[in-house]
Order: C-alpha cells, then sequence, then structure tokens
C-alpha cells in the first residue's frame, strides 16, 4: 500500500507541475491516463495482496494436516522404549512390589563410581528397588542415553552385598544390555514393522503391541539367557574388572554368594533359568590349571 502511495504522489507532484503550460485537451488526456495508471496499481497491489493470502492459507492447511498425520504415528525405537518398559513395570506392579517405604541405602553415588571408573562416562540410569525376590535384577532399556535397573532388595540382603558388588552386578546387567540380547528378542520383526510408521490409514494392531509386553514377562520371568550369551557377557565383564584386580576378586566373590544361594534357597531356584549358571560362571573365568 505505502508504494502505491508513493507512486501516485510522485505522478501528481509532476502533473501539478506541468499544468501550468498544457492546454485543458491535454490536461483531460493525461487525467485519463492517470485514471488507467491508477486502476493498474491498485489491481496489481490487490493481485499481490491476494496472492499473499493464498500462500498463508495453504501453509497453514500443510502444517495442519502435518500435525495431524503426527498423532498417528507409533514411536521411533527411543520412544518405545520409555513407554513400553514403563507400561510393564506399571502393570506388574503387583508381582514386582516396587511402590514401598525405600531405605537410602546411597547406592546410587556407589553405582555411578563403579560405572564411571570402568568407563561408563556419565551413563543414565533410573534405579527401581523392588521388594520381591520375583525379578532380582535387570537392566530394563528406556531411551539412548538411560537406562532402568531393577534391583530386588530382599536379594541383595540375603546375600548380604557390599555396595561394590552391587555395581559390578549391575555393570554385569549393562554389559548383556549392550549386547542387545533382551532387545533382539522382545523387537520381533513385527514390531519393527510398526516403530516409527504411521496407522493414521491402516488398522491400529493392538495384538502386536499386547505381545511386547508378553514377549518382556516372559524373558524376565523364565527365558532369560542362554549360555552363550551368558558366557559372552561374564567374559566382557571379567576383561572389563581386571584392570582393577579387587573388583575382579569381589566379581568372583559376588559369583560364589550367588552359587550358593541358588543351590540352598528354594526362593531363588529359578535364578539359574534367567542366569544360567554361575557355577559355570567362575568356570569361565578362573585361569586353567596347567597339567605337568
Amino acid at each position: 500500500m505505502k508504494k502505491f502511495l508513493i507512486i501516485t504522489f510522485i505522478i501528481l507532484s509532476f502533473s501539478l507541475s506541468a499544468n501550468s503550460k498544457k492546454s485543458k485537451e491535454e490536461l483531460r488526456g493525461e487525467e485519463l491516463e492517470f485514471g488507467k495508471i491508477k486502476k493498474v496499481l491498485e489491481n496489481d497491489f490487490l493481485k499481490d495482496q491476494a496472492t499473499k493470502k493464498v500462500r498463508q492459507v495453504k501453509s497453514i492447511k500443510r502444517k495442519r494436516i502435518k500435525d495431524d498425520t503426527k498423532k498417528y504415528n507409533f514411536p521411533d525405537e527411543n520412544d518405545f522404549w520409555k513407554y513400553f518398559s514403563e507400561l510393564w513395570l506399571v502393570r506388574n506392579a503387583q508381582e514386582l512390589k516396587w511402590d514401598f517405604q525405600k531405605p537410602d541405602y546411597g547406592l546410587r553415588v556407589s553405582i555411578e563410581g563403579t560405572l564411571e571408573k570402568f568407563g561408563y562416562l556419565e551413563q543414565k540410569f533410573r534405579l527401581l528397588l523392588v521388594d520381591s525376590p520375583v525379578l532380582t535384577h535387570f537392566c530394563l532399556p528406556y531411551s539412548k542415553e538411560e537406562v532402568i535397573f531393577v534391583l530386588s532388595v530382599p536379594f541383595i540382603r540375603t546375600l548380604d552385598l557390599t555396595k561394590r558388588e552391587i555395581g559390578i552386578l549391575l555393570i554385569e546387567d549393562f554389559i548383556r544390555h549392550e549386547l542387545g540380547y533382551f532387545k533382539n528378542y522382545v523387537l520381533t520383526n513385527e514390531v519393527k514393522n510398526l516403530i516409527g510408521s504411521n496407522f493414521k490409514k491402516n488398522i491400529y494392531d493392538q495384538k502386536t503391541l499386547d505381545k511386547v509386553l508378553k514377549n518382556i514377562s516372559y524373558f524376565v520371568y523364565e527365558k532369560g539367557f542362554d549360555f552363550q550369551q551368558q558366557f559372552n557377557a561374564t567374559n566382557k565383564v571379567s576383561s572389563i574388572l581386571k584392570s582393577d584386580l579387587e573388583y575382579w576378586n569381589s566379581y568372583l566373590s559376588l559369583l560364589q554368594k550367588i552359587d550358593r544361594l541358588v543351590k540352598t534357597n528354594a526362593l531363588y531356584k529359578k535364578y539359574t533359568n534367567i542366569f544360567p549358571s554361575p557355577e559355570l560362571q567362575m568356570k569361565w573365568i578362573l585361569p586353567k590349571k596347567k597339567v605337568l
């Protein structure tokens, strides 16, 4: 609009300065020409405004469609684990008994120190203490930067574990997590196809999502890790801890305690179904005796 007014003012100025030298017919003709120019300028201005409005409306519509489509997105893998790990813990609250008054054991600082000592600097984690022997210890995925350590208070009390031994136990869980055994079992091809996809135009596949929770329960409570997976994890832990023999000896002491527990306490008879087997773990890491 400003552009239009400026141009009009300039034309009027020229017109006024020349008026005294021109005939009435010439002035009338110029007025007609000026009227035409004015209409052209007005039309151009209106067209520009109309074009801008159309563009704005199209942009708003595209944004609305995009925002509406996002509402039907399945979470990507990072957000997927946040949702399902938390959902599984909530649904298993009765078995795990995590909603109880927790004493301050000062474990977080100790666990952070152990992780940092062996190269896991600034590793983020959440610590969930449970008042049940059903799940003794486990590392659940949460995000790319963070995990959830689930730890049974009855388990660590029965074994009378030191803070160092607890830290080593959770390092072992974290290494299993890093090796991806749990994730690979839970994330079937069906689930992988859903992650990050959009279901606005498709049927919502509730059965596949329910199966995720069933797979987590089956792995954590019954299936656990096979011997090869446990062998790989045990040897990696041993290799890491050998940089500090005191910690390596604490790992051996931890395995001895667990071995005695599972052989004498019926409450933990299923432990070796999930983590086979403390006795074998000790054999795997102990130096082989030379036969003379």
